[in-house]
């Protein structure tokens, strides 16, 4: 969502002992004076550092949109509020569980009302299955995703399976099977480089390749998951600031996206070349 500034506190504390350095033997006829109880000070919390707290889209095409982040014990996000410009259907809500390992266990993603299909939500299971490879091998770990509609009844709709593979914690490939009348199942290869996601390729359906640039900042969205944080933003830890599309047909597409930071170095707006679209960022200490 990504060096981060730390800030580390030290707190000292004073000792008073009454009388300390002052002979009252010579003033018997007088009472030494009361030394008032100093109030004991809280202890100051150290700072570990910022995270993404609010995002604020601007633009023709979500005007006033938020997406508003909350945090669990475990540091990690618990739910994400999506407010979009139709305010009068509810806000829907990401909510996020984690297993013993603060592994995402579920993301469920609650709709503000039930649409014509009787469907509520999306709930997507996660499960995690390391693969042996061999004493010096890599390290080798198979993530598997199956998302269901959720429906109104309680049931579940299989929507799709995405399998991930991460090869030293790092993702290797994504195959998506999806159950949609008329879809195929797609495979793509990533490429990771200095810890960035700089390349898609698609290896089965569409002949597509995707190519990523970076800057040298602290990526908000590194590590999330949500129907806003596409790949590239969950998986890198800088942030993109360049992406060029090759399709099959041959064209070629563009984009580019321009930051302003804060003095930690973490973005405070994003442009999107040649569009209206821009995102103001907002964040809490912790």
């Amino acid at each position: 969502m990504r060096a981060i500034l730390r800030t580390v506190s030290l707190l000292i504390w004073s000792a008073f002992l009454p009388g300390c350095g002052t002979d009252y033997s010579i003033l018997s006829d007088k009472v030494p004076p009361q030394q008032k109880p100093q109030p004991e000070k809280e202890p100051e919390k150290t700072l570990k550092g910022y995270r993404i707290k609010r995002i604020v889209y601007e633009g023709d095409w979500a005007a006033g949109a938020t997406t508003e982040f909350t945090y669990g014990n475990n540091g990690k996000v618990n739910q994400a509020t999506y407010v979009g410009q139709d305010v009068g259907r509810g806000a829907p809500k990401g909510l996020f569980a984690y297993n013993a390992g603060n592994q995402l266990l579920t993301y469920t993603y609650q709709y503000p009302y039930v649409d014509g299909q009787g469907t509520l939500g999306e709930r997507t299971a996660f499960s995690y299955r390391p693969q042996s490879s061999g004493s010096g091998g890599p390290t080798v770990e198979i993530l598997f995703a199956q998302t269901d509609f959720v429906k109104s009844d309680g049931t579940y709709q299989l929507l799709k399976h995405t399998t991930s593979t991460l090869v030293n914690g790092l993702v290797s490939t994504v195959r998506t099977e999806a159950t949609t009348a008329g879809s195929a199942a797609t495979t793509d290869q990533y490429t990771i480089e200095s810890g960035n996601l700089t390349a898609i390729r698609a290896v089965s359906g569409p002949d597509q390749i995707e190519n990523f640039t970076f800057d040298d900042k602290p990526n908000p969205f590194f590590g999330l998951f949500g129907p806003d944080v596409t790949p590239v933003r969950r998986y890198s830890r800088n942030n993109v600031t360049e992406a060029t599309v090759r399709y099959s047909s041959g064209s070629v597409r563009t984009y580019t996206i321009s930051y302003t930071y804060n003095e930690q170095g973490l973005p405070i707006t994003a442009q999107t070349s040649n569009t209206s679209s821009r995102i103001l960022f907002e964040y809490e200490a912790y």
